[in-house]
């Protein structure tokens, strides 16, 4: 008898609740205390992604308003991760790899700010 984990969809409820935690897990306010709830989390990470990324320097060099937040991402804002070893296990652990394949590191990292942008933007 085999034993094969299934896939679970990015799209996932399981997979959109985890990424929810981990931001709530991730943002804090200006004395470092995470927030209670993911909509003041929310709320947070989007003030200063619009603060930092909103400069017209940014505004013209990414105009793909996803692209400016995986370069802001890169400035590695609050507590998110920014090791490609550790966005593999996060990413790992939500199930959509089961296999364990191994991804170029632009690609996991594209696939994590990717994963964070989506539920800000809901």
């Amino acid at each position: 008898m085999s034993t094969t984990t299934k896939k679970i969809s990015t799209n996932s409820k399981e997979v959109k609740t985890a990424i929810k935690q981990h931001i709530l897990e991730c943002v804090y306010d200006e004395s470092e205390n995470t927030y209670k709830t993911f909509e003041e989390a929310k709320s947070r990470l989007i003030s200063e992604f619009e603060r930092a990324a909103g400069h017209p320097y940014n505004l013209k060099k990414f105009p793909n308003e996803q692209e400016r937040f995986a370069d802001y991402m890169g400035g590695i804002p609050f507590w998110f991760e920014f090791e490609t070893y550790k966005i593999e296990e996060f990413l790992n652990g939500l199930g959509i790899n089961p296999e364990g394949k191994k991804y170029d590191s632009n690609k996991v990292w594209q696939l994590y700010t990717y994963l964070i942008f989506r539920e800000l933007k809901k």
